[in-house]
């Protein structure tokens, strides 16, 4: 289905706000990278699984959309693993997804009019898209109820904040 995997009143924030102008970078392929392809100038996304990955791409190709790009970053593990990007989730505990957050480090500041963050190590990825959020941007934190994103939430303090019921989207300044 293209359309993100959010509750309504996220969906319906970010019907209003997206433009054909806007530049959005994505943790997490799916449903949304269609939907923001077909609102958006350009999608830049991130994905960890290959599967997911590949079936996204088909999705597009499949519907024509030629505005993305997709990253495939896959998680590490054993010695070369760096702790501080594990998964908030602790059966994923044993990987690390440096390489998946700092895929947006590629990346210009001050470049995205969006940021949504629907992946893993969300906490992470807050902190590595905050300088890259155009002035009057957003990020977006789906699942922002959850207590494990409370790191990341703690770094958009002084951003103004909209709650969309399970997600939250800051407006960066």
């Amino acid at each position: 289905k293209e359309e993100p995997w959010v509750l309504e009143p996220a969906k319906k924030w970010l019907n209003l706000f997206l433009k054909p102008n806007m530049i959005v970078f994505e943790y997490g392929s799916g449903g949304s990278t269609p939907f923001f392809a077909r609102r958006v100038k350009k999608i830049v996304s991130v994905e960890f699984q290959l599967f997911w990955f590949l079936g996204v791409l088909i999705a597009l190709w499949r519907r024509r959309i030629t505005n993305f790009k997709l990253h495939l970053s896959r998680p590490e593990t054993g010695k070369q693993m760096d702790i501080k990007y594990r998964s908030a989730d602790q059966i994923l505990h044993s990987f690390s997804y440096k390489k998946f957050v700092t895929t947006i480090d590629r990346y210009p500041n001050r470049c995205f009019n969006l940021v949504f963050i629907d992946g893993r190590a969300r906490n992470n990825c807050i902190k590595h898209a905050i300088s890259k959020v155009k002035r009057g941007g957003y990020i977006f934190l789906d699942d922002s109820n959850r207590t494990s994103y409370q790191t990341g939430k703690n770094y958009l303090k002084k951003y103004k904040e909209i709650n969309l019921d399970t997600a939250t989207a800051w407006k960066i300044l």
